[in-house]
C-alpha cells in the first residue's frame, strides 16, 4: 500500500486473497498513472495557467493552495510572552508612532512586510518588556523593537513555522525518523507558502515563507492590540464595533471554511471509505458468484471489477477538480489582494 500523502514509504500488507490483490493492484495502479499523467500535463501549461508541483492532488490533496493561505492568515504568535511583548510595543509605541507622522499611515496600511516599518518608532517613549525569565522591565522604544526583533527571528517566527508546517503535513508525525517532525514540516513549509503565494499572485518571488508568515502573525497582533486599545481606553463603542466585525468575520469564514472542507477533506475520505467497503465485500461477492456458478457468477465477478475501475477512475476526475478550483481560487485572491495605493499585489492591513 502507498499513501502518496502520508510521509512513509510502502507498507506492504500480508494474507490479501489472490483475485483481489491482483484487480485492486491493477486498477489502481492504472488510476494512479492516469492521475500522474494529468497532473503532469497540467504542470505543463504555458504562462500561468500551470500547476506548480507543491499544490498538486496527487501530493497534498484537494485545494491544497486554498489550505495554505487560509493556514497562514489564520496564523499568530503562540508563544503568549512573546504576543504581549509585541502588543505592549503596538500599543505604546507604534500607535503613536502613526500618529505623530514617524511612520505614514498609508504606507503602513498598504504595506506587505510591516514588521521593518516599526523600527522607525520615536526614543522618547517607552514599553514594558518581558524577557524569556519573565523579568518584567521598561526600555525606550527603539531598545524594545531590538529585542523583539531578535525574538522574533530566533524563535517566534521559526516556532510558528513549525506548527504551521505540522498542521498542513500532519503525516510528519508519524513518519518518524533522524530529522525532527517540526523542522522537516518547516522546511516543506517554505517551499510550499512560496508556490501557492505566488501561484495566486499574493506575494513576489523574493518574499520568504518566512516574511510571509511574519507578516500575516504582526498583522493579528495589529489586531489584537487595537482591540485591547479600545477596551483599556473605555470606548463602548468602538469595542463594542469590534466585536460584531468579529463576529461577522467569523460567520463569513466558518461558512466558506465548511464549504472547503467538503471539498478538500469530505471528497476523499468518501471515495476511500467505498473503495474500503468494495475491497471488502471482496470474499462476499467471491462466495456468492461461486453459488451461483455459470454466466450469472462470472457477470458477478465482472460487475465487481468494474466496480474497482469505477473507484480508480477517481483520482484523475479529482486531478481536474484541484486544477480548476486553484485556477478560481487564484483569481479571486489576487483581486482580493491588490492595493489600490501602489498598484501591487500583496498581504496588507488594508486587504
Amino acid at each position: 500500500v502507498v499513501d502518496k500523502v502520508g510521509g512513509q514509504g510502502p507498507q506492504v500488507i500480508g494474507n490479501v486473497p489472490l483475485g483481489l490483490a491482483f484487480q485492486a493492484g491493477l486498477t489502481s495502479s492504472v488510476g494512479n498513472t492516469l492521475t500522474e499523467l494529468f497532473e503532469t500535463a497540467l504542470q505543463t501549461l504555458p504562462s500561468s495557467n500551470g500547476l506548480p508541483s507543491d499544490l498538486t492532488y496527487t501530493n497534498h490533496g484537494l485545494v491544497f493552495g486554498a489550505q495554505l493561505v487560509a493556514a497562514t492568515q489564520s496564523a499568530g504568535f503562540t508563544d503568549m510572552v512573546f504576543k504581549s511583548n509585541v502588543t505592549n510595543f503596538l500599543q505604546n509605541c507604534t500607535f503613536y508612532d502613526i500618529s505623530q507622522g514617524f511612520i505614514s499611515a498609508t504606507v503602513f496600511a498598504t504595506s506587505d512586510d510591516i514588521w521593518p516599518l516599526l523600527a522607525n518608532t520615536n526614543p522618547a517613549r517607552f514599553t514594558v518588556y518581558t524577557d524569556s525569565a519573565g523579568v518584567v522591565n521598561s526600555f525606550d522604544c527603539v531598545t524594545t523593537y531590538a529585542y523583539i526583533d531578535g525574538d522574533m527571528n530566533a524563535t517566534a517566527v521559526p516556532s510558528l513555522m513549525q506548527a504551521v508546517g505540522l498542521k498542513l503535513n500532519p503525516a510528519l508525525q508519524l513518519a518518524g525518523g533522524a530529522t525532527l517532525p517540526g523542522t522537516q514540516a518547516a522546511l516543506l513549509l517554505d517551499q510550499q507558502v512560496s508556490a501557492a503565494y505566488q501561484r495566486f499572485n499574493i506575494a513576489g518571488a523574493a518574499s520568504s515563507a518566512a516574511n510571509i508568515i511574519r507578516q500575516n502573525a504582526v498583522i493579528d497582533s495589529i489586531h489584537v492590540a487595537n482591540m485591547l486599545g479600545t477596551q483599556s481606553s473605555n470606548d463602548p463603542s468602538a469595542t463594542m464595533l469590534g466585536i460584531a466585525t468579529a463576529r461577522a468575520t467569523i460567520q463569513t469564514n466558518t461558512q466558506q471554511i465548511a464549504s472547503g472542507q467538503i471539498a478538500s477533506q469530505a471528497l476523499p475520505l468518501i471515495r476511500n471509505a467505498i473503495e474500503a467497503v468494495i475491497y471488502g465485500l471482496f470474499p462476499f461477492v467471491l462466495l456468492m458468484a461461486l453459488l451461483m456458478g455459470g454466466v450469472a457468477g462470472f457477470q458477478m465477478l465482472k460487475g465487481y471489477g468494474l466496480a474497482l475501475i469505477w473507484i480508480a477512475l477517481w483520482p484523475p476526475i479529482y486531478a481536474i477538480i484541484n486544477y480548476l478550483d486553484t485556477l478560481a481560487i487564484a483569481k479571486n485572491a489576487a483581486a482580493n489582494a491588490y492595493i489600490v495605493a501602489t498598484g501591487a499585489q500583496g498581504v496588507t492591513l488594508a486587504t
